[in-house]
C-alpha cells in the first residue's frame, strides 16, 4: 500500500519505535542476537547461596526501624528473622489468554504451589523459595519459566499484585502509570480491564510511562505486546514532568484512575536483593522524597474530579511513605483524601501517623541522629549542598495551625487507611499502599465522563497547523486509515466491516514515506494521540515520547520476500489473538499435536497439511486457496501466499484455548513467523495441554 493511499493526520516524535519484539526466527534478526550475548548478565543474590543469613544485618538498620516502631517490639525478632529468608517465587496468570484456566489446573495439580488466597479469580501462585529450586520440581519450574516467557503468566511479587486491584479500574477509564517499568504492575491492570469489557476490547486506555528507555524498551514493551491489546500506549519521559494534554473542547484530558510506584530506596526488598544489608543507608530516603512527592503532587493535579490515584513503594521507610502521603493531602487543602482500601484477606499494619527524621550526614553505617520535629533541625541541615539534599518540613508529620483549617481536622489520623504491609505479615516482601481520592467540585449535572473526551475522527485545520508547527526532523509519521484504504488487507484476511469498526487502524510509516506497519488502538488511544498533537508544549518540549501505540496488527514484508502474494502485509504475533476472532480468511485450525509439531519445527509442508485435513484433524486449508478451472477439468484449488494465522482445532475441552501463531504460506510450506522467545512459551502451553488431555 501506497502511502498516498492513507489521510495524514499526526506526526508524532516515536522514541525507538524500531523492530524490536516482532522479530521472526527463520528470517533476518540482525545484530540483536549478538548485542544481547554482549550484555552482562545479572545474576541476584540469594541468602543460604550466596550470602549466610548470619551476615545479613546492619546495625543501623535495625536502630532506625525501631525507633520508628515500624513493629510492636515483642515482633522485632521476628521480623528480622523474616528478613533473613529467601522471598518465595509467586506469579500470576495472565487472564487475557483462554488458556489460564489450563494453566490454573496445573499449578493446582502440584503439591508444592500454593494459592495467594486474597487474589481474585485463583490468579495468584506462590511456592517456597527451597521448593523453587529443588532437583524433584525441575518439570514444573521449567514449566513456569516457559509459561512467563510466552505469556501465559508472569513472575510477581506478591505485594507488587496489590495496586492494581486497588485501582478499581473499568474498560472505558483513562488510567496512567506514572514509573510503570518493568510492567508487572501494568499487566495487572490491563488484564482487568479486558476481564470487565463486554466487547472483549475496552474503550479507554492505559498509558505506560517511565523514564528509563532501556526498561522500557527491553523489559516493559516486550511484556505487554503479549496482551494483545489495543487499549495502550507505552510513553518515554519525566512523569513529575507530564503535559497536561488539551481536548478538542479545549478541556483538558484528566484521568479517572492514576498508578504511581514511586523510585523508592527499596529497603523492603530485602528479601529478594539481600545485597541492601550491605549498603543501606537513610541518605536515599531523604534523598528521594522530594522526587516522590513531585510525582505524586503531579499525578494528584492529572486526576480527574473523582478519581482514584494509588500510590504504592517498596521501602519500610515512612520519609518515603506515609510523609509523602500527608504532604500531598496538605497541598492540595482537603480536595484529596485517604480512602480505606485494604482488600479481605490480606494482613498489614495501618499507616504510621508518628515518626522521626534521620540526619542524613551521618556516615553509612552509623546510628543517626533523630528529629522528631523540624524545628529542632540545625539550619545547616535545612539548606541544600552539592553532597546532600536538606530536611524538608514535608518529612514531618507535625502541621502547625492545623487545629485552625477544617479541612485538616483528623488529617493525620487518616494514615491508618494506608496499607504498611511488612514480611513477616504474609511471608512477602515489605511495601507500602495508599489510595486516594480527589474530591468533586462540580455537580454531577455538570459533570461528563469519558464522553467529553472523545474526539472526533477528522483532524481539524488548528490540529494541522500545531503539526507543522513542532519542527520534527526523524520522527515517525502516524496516519489513521479509512476501511477503504485497509480495503485490500480487509479482503485479503476476511475481515468484516462491522469487526473493524470497532476499532482504529493506524498506519506507521518512516520519515521516508515508506509503510512498515499497521496498529489497531481503541477509542481513548486515539483520543489521546489528536489530545497530544493539541498540545504545542508537549510537541515543541518533547515530554514524552512514545514508542507503542495499540497493539501491532500488520507488517510489510521486507525487501523481496513473497513478492508473488497479493497482500503485502503479515500478521504481527501480538495480535494473532485477536485476528483469529475476527478474520475468516487464511484462518488455520490444526490439532494440538500438529500446532506443536509446527511450532518445534516452525514449518511444516503444504502436503501434509491437506492430508490432515482429509482425516479432520486439519481445519481451513481452503481458506488459503483460490478455487478456479483449468479448461475442462474440474475444480482445482490454487495456494495464495502471503500470512495466515493458526490457531487450535475445536473438540476437546482443552479447545477452549486460543492459541495463535502468526505464519506465512510459501509455495511448499507453511512457516511460523514468531520470535524464539515467543515459540518457546506456545510449546510449554501446548505441551501442558496434551499432558492435560
Amino acid at each position: 500500500m501506497s502511502p498516498s493511499g492513507c489521510r495524514p493526520l499526526l506526526q508524532l516524535l516515536v522514541a525507538n519505535m524500531s523492530d524490536t519484539g516482532d522479530d521472526v526466527s527463520t528470517h533476518k534478526r540482525g545484530n540483536k542476537e549478538s548485542n544481547q550475548r554482549k550484555r552482562k548478565k545479572y545474576k541476584r543474590e540469594q541468602v543460604g547461596v550466596d550470602i549466610d543469613a548470619e551476615a545479613c544485618t546492619n546495625l543501623a538498620f535495625e536502630e532506625y526501624y525501631k525507633a520508628q516502631k515500624i513493629v510492636a517490639e515483642e515482633n522485632w525478632a521476628d521480623l528480622l528473622q523474616s528478613l533473613r529468608t529467601p522471598l518465595p517465587m509467586t506469579v500470576r496468570v495472565n487472564t487475557t489468554r483462554t488458556s489460564s484456566d489450563i494453566i490454573i489446573k496445573k499449578l493446582r495439580a502440584d503439591a508444592a504451589c500454593k494459592e495467594i488466597t486474597w487474589c481474585p479469580q485463583h490468579i495468584a501462585w506462590r511456592m517456597s523459595n527451597q521448593d523453587y529450586h529443588s532437583a524433584k520440581n525441575e518439570v514444573i519450574k521449567s514449566w513456569i519459566q516457559g509459561q512467563n516467557q510466552g505469556g501465559g503468566l508472569w513472575f510477581q511479587e506478591e505485594v507488587s499484585m496489590l495496586p492494581p486491584l486497588l485501582l478499581d479500574v473499568k474498560p472505558e477509564h483513562y488510567v496512567l502509570d506514572m514509573c510503570s517499568a518493568p510492567g508487572s504492575k501494568t499487566t495487572e491492570a490491563l488484564e482487568l480491564m479486558h476481564s470487565l469489557s463486554p466487547a472483549k476490547f475496552p474503550c479507554g486506555l492505559l498509558i505506560a510511562n517511565d523514564i528509563d528507555t532501556k526498561r522500557v524498551n527491553n523489559i516493559m514493551t516486550p511484556r505487554v505486546r503479549k496482551l494483545h491489546t489495543p487499549a495502550v500506549a507505552i510513553t518515554v519521559g519525566n512523569a513529575a514532568k507530564f503535559p497536561q494534554l488539551n481536548l478538542e473542547d479545549e478541556s483538558q484530558l484528566s484521568f479517572d484512575r492514576i498508578m504511581l510506584d514511586a523510585p523508592c530506596s527499596g529497603d523492603g526488598t530485602l528479601r529478594k536483593e539481600p545485597s541492601i544489608w550491605r549498603n543501606w543507608d537513610v541518605h536515599s530516603a531523604v534523598d528521594l522524597h522530594s522526587q516522590q512527592l513531585k510525582l505524586l503532587m503531579r499525578g494528584l493535579t492529572l486526576l480527574k474530579d473523582g478519581g482514584r490515584l494509588v500510590y504504592s513503594t517498596c521501602s519500610l521507610n515512612p520519609i518515603e511513605n506515609e510523609a509523602v502521603v500527608l504532604a500531598a493531602i496538605r497541598r492540595f487543602q482537603g480536595r484529596v483524601t485517604l480512602v480505606p482500601s485494604k482488600p479481605e484477606g490480606v494482613i498489614a499494619a495501618e499507616g504510621l501517623r508518628t515518626w522521626s527524621v534521620p540526619d542524613p550526614t551521618v556516615p553509612k553505617g552509623k546510628i543517626p541522629t533523630l528529629f522528631s520535629k523540624f524545628e529542632d533541625v540545625p539550619q545547616v541541615l535545612k539548606e541544600s549542598n552539592q553532597k546532600r539534599r536538606p530536611i524538608l518540613k514535608s518529612m514531618f508529620p507535625t502541621y502547625e495551625h492545623a487545629d485552625e483549617e477544617p479541612w485538616a481536622i483528623n488529617m493525620i489520623d487518616s494514615l491508618k487507611h494506608c496499607i504498611r504491609i511488612n514480611p513477616l505479615h504474609n511471608d512477602s516482601g515489605g511495601f507500602f499502599c495508599a489510595t486516594l481520592t480527589k474530591r468533586l467540585l462540580r455537580t454531577d449535572a455538570d459533570y461528563s465522563d469519558n464522553v467529553s473526551r472523545s474526539s472526533s475522527a477528522n483532524p481539524s485545520h488548528k490540529d494541522v497547523k500545531i503539526i507543522k508547527d513542532a519542527l520534527f526532523t526523524n520522527g515517525m509519521s502516524i496516519n489513521i486509515l479509512s476501511k477503504d484504504d485497509i480495503s485490500n488487507i480487509l479482503d485479503f484476511y476476511g475481515i468484516p466491516l462491522s469487526k473493524a469498526d470497532v476499532l482504529h487502524f493506524l498506519c506507521m510509516s518512516d520519515g521516508k514515506g515508506n509503510d512498515r506497519r499497521i496498529t489497531v488502538a481503541s477509542e481513548g488511544v486515539l483520543t489521546l494521540l489528536k489530545a497530544f498533537t493539541r498540545s504545542r508544549n508537549a510537541l515543541k518540549h518533547k515530554q514524552i515520547q512514545f514508542t507503542t501505540l495499540g497493539v501491532r496488527v500488520f507488517r510489510t514484508y521486507r525487501q523481496d520476500f513473497l513478492k508473488e502474494s497479493p497482500c503485502r502485509w503479515r500478521p504481527c504475533q501480538e495480535a494473532v489473538v485477536l485476528l483469529g476472532k475476527i478474520c475468516s480468511r487464511r484462518r488455520v485450525l490444526l490439532e494440538h499435536d500438529i500446532l506443536l509439531q509446527l511450532i518445534e519445527k516452525q514449518s511444516l509442508p503444504l502436503a501434509d497439511l491437506f492430508d490432515f485435513q482429509d482425516n479432520s484433524r486439519v481445519s481451513g486449508m481452503e481458506t488459503i486457496c483460490n478455487g478456479h478451472v483449468q479448461g475442462d477439468k474440474s475444480p482445482v484449488q490454487k495456494i495464495v501466499l502471503g500470512g495466515a494465522v493458526v490457531g487450535t482445532l475445536a473438540g476437546k475441552e482443552s479447545s477452549l484455548v486460543d492459541i495463535w501463531v502468526s505464519c506465512v504460506v510459501t509455495n511448499h510450506t507453511l512457516q511460523t513467523f514468531v520470535s524464539k522467545g515467543e515459540l518457546n512459551g506456545l510449546m510449554a502451553t501446548l505441551q501442558a495441554i496434551l499432558q492435560h488431555d
